[in-house]
Order: structure tokens, then C-alpha cells, then sequence
């Protein structure tokens, strides 16, 4: 069985993560490092992964979750 669909979904989750984890990565060196061009920089570089890998995650898994209702 191939699905196209669900590989294209999976990859987009998978790099939405990665994308996640360089974040969080990064994150990390801003708070141990003193080095205030790169600590202003990952400032903005941080707003621009975070909205990136959100989107990514979202639209590989997160756009096809359905609330089930209970009565």
C-alpha cells in the first residue's frame, strides 16, 4: 500500500520537529553563552523557527485531530 499523502504529512511533522529541536538547541546556547550579537540574533531567529515549525506540525498532524464530543 503506498499513501502519498500520509508521506507528505509525516514528512512535514518530521521537519517541523527537527525544526523544534534546533529551536530548543539553540535556546540553550542563548542562556549559557555571553556573546551579545548572537544572543540578538537568536532573538529574532527564534520568532522566525518557533512560527515555522508550528505551522509545520500543524499542518502535518494537527489539522486532521477531530474533538470528540461526549454526552
Amino acid at each position: 500500500m503506498n499513501y502519498p499523502f500520509l508521506k507528505r504529512k509525516y514528512k512535514l511533522f518530521t521537519i517541523g520537529v527537527f525544526t523544534e529541536f534546533l529551536d530548543l538547541y539553540g535556546a540553550i546556547l542563548h542562556n549559557t553563552w555571553h556573546y551579545i550579537y548572537f544572543r540578538t540574533l537568536w532573538s529574532v531567529i527564534t520568532l522566525i523557527l518557533l512560527l515555522t515549525s508550528a505551522a509545520l506540525i500543524y499542518y502535518g498532524i494537527g489539522r486532521d485531530l477531530h474533538i470528540i464530543k461526549q454526552d
